[in-house]
């Protein structure tokens, strides 16, 4: 397997028909957990598609039916709610998926259609863990619904009064994995976050009241086999108040692979990934901070 320095990503919903098949769940003497697992699914081709966007999309959810319906899951997580259901669906084809391969059993210009059959290999005490650890999660977030709800609530009828209570963020660069730096997706993160109400984007990082610092933290590339590869990529944003030393944290983590065929150019392939989850994490970081503005807001009521 070749490693190279970009990433994978995961896509889409999973919402697709799948099928999987009946093999049995083996456990051997070094208490890892092994299954082979398959999933069929589909996905309709969207206006602006190239020719592989539409199999990607098919292959994700494909990946997902596959663990979802598989019998690591079905023996030892039968009671786990959907929620915690997806996070641990996505942890294992991340991390624990081998032997991927796919093929397409159905495809038109409307729809296409791909069978995933994969190796899945865990040990019994890490996948424990990585349920309980959602499940246990299960419990905080039911307790704290109803109070978030009416904080929520809340928050949201304070607006700004003035063009003063509005707040200056400043975008930082991205620092990714290696070190580096760049300011190639700066002026994009600045167009994504500029249509708040509650602040507005300042080039000059001293005036700033947040700053926000966007962060490739993975980017990988695996050599599948001679035809196809995985882009594995992690990207985060993190808010800091810089006028508070003790503020909520804001922050967002977008983990994501694909598939995609080795003859492709890798750049482009990671270019439109890392712009898909920037997407995804600037919506999750754009409420938190405005709901933060908010509550400034609401205490100089």
């Amino acid at each position: 397997m070749v490693k190279a320095a970009y990433p994978l990503l995961f896509g889409a919903l999973f919402s697709a028909v799948s099928f999987q098949n009946s093999w049995a769940v083996s456990e051997n003497r070094s208490g890892a957990i092994q299954e082979k697992i398959e999933a069929d699914s589909c996905d309709d081709r969207l206006s602006g598609d190239d020719l592989k966007t539409a199999e990607n999309r098919a292959t994700d959810k494909a990946s997902l039916a596959a663990v979802k319906l598989s019998g690591v899951i079905q023996k030892y997580a039968p009671d786990i709610n959907v929620h915690s259901l997806d996070l641990v669906t996505y942890r294992i084809v991340d991390e624990y998926l081998s032997n991927i391969t796919h093929n397409v059993t159905f495809d038109d210009e409307n729809r296409i259609c791909v069978r995933v059959q994969a190796d899945l290999t865990i040990a019994e005490s890490e996948l424990e863990e990585l349920i309980h650890e959602y499940k246990r999660n299960e419990a905080v977030e039911s307790a704290e619904v109803v109070a978030i709800a009416e904080r929520i609530q809340n928050q949201m009828k304070v607006r700004p009064h003035s063009e003063q209570d509005r707040k200056l963020v400043y975008i930082a660069q991205m620092q990714l994995w290696n070190g580096d730096q760049t300011n190639h997706y700066t002026a994009y993160l600045s167009e994504l976050l500029s249509h708040s109400e509650y602040y507005y984007i300042t080039p000059d990082e001293s005036l700033a009241d947040f700053t926000i610092k966007p962060e490739l933290e993975k980017a990988d590339v695996d050599e599948l086999d001679a035809q196809n590869h995985k882009m594995h990529m992690i990207v985060k944003l993190n808010v800091t108040n810089n006028g508070a030393q003790n503020a909520d944290e804001i922050n967002d983590k977008q983990n994501h692979f694909i598939l995609f065929k080795a003859d492709e150019d890798e750049q482009k392939v990671a270019d439109k990934l890392i712009v898909k989850l920037l997407n995804r994490a600037v919506t999750n970081v754009n409420n938190q901070l405005e709901k933060n503005i908010q509550n400034i807001l609401s205490q100089k009521k």
